[in-house]
């Protein structure tokens, strides 16, 4: 359990952040309400974060849960079912700490050289061929740090929260 949510969570933290870097490196709609409204998750205190989460994962009293079963699509409890709990802390936790990702895939993606990417768009390449032969190889370095960085808060919240206490018993 684990290793599996140590992987889906260092993926989605990383395409999560890197398809929001671009979005924002980009001159598109998304820029202005890139700059603050990204960053919220961030800054929030993990309290916060847990118990809005939780607010939102408990069937009585969450507004998603009811706006489900309006549409016709009822949810059970996710933190209660061991089929959906993993999935629930990892979208949760990737909401919380995926700023952090994008930021880092920013900074990189900023600090690519203009003539590269120029001299690709000259020889016709297409904006996909251009990220995937110009900008990722560029950033590849950047990306492989904030995996590990990733990994080993999720890592470490695991270990502490998993730990069996023993009470003098």
């Amino acid at each position: 359990v684990e290793l599996q949510l140590c992987v889906v969570s260092v993926v989605l933290h990383l395409h999560a952040g890197l398809v929001l870097a671009l979005l924002r490196h980009a001159n598109s709609r998304v820029r202005p309400i890139a700059r603050s409204a990204l960053l919220i998750p961030m800054v929030l205190p993990p309290i916060v974060v847990g118990i809005t989460w939780l607010a939102l994962f408990t069937v009585d009293i969450s507004p998603l849960h009811k706006l489900m079963a309006m549409i016709g699509l009822p949810v059970g409890p996710l933190l209660t079912n061991p089929s959906t709990a993993l999935w629930a802390i990892v979208f949760a936790g990737t909401w919380q700490h995926f700023p952090f990702a994008m930021l880092m895939s920013l900074a990189a993606l900023q600090m690519v050289p203009d003539s590269p990417v120029e001299a690709s768009r000259i020889d016709g390449a297409t904006g996909w061929q251009i990220f995937w032969h110009v900008r990722l190889p560029f950033i590849m370095s950047t990306l492989v740090v904030v995996g590990l960085f990733i990994l080993l808060d999720i890592a470490i919240a695991f270990a502490l929260f998993s730990r069996k206490t023993d009470c003098g018993t």
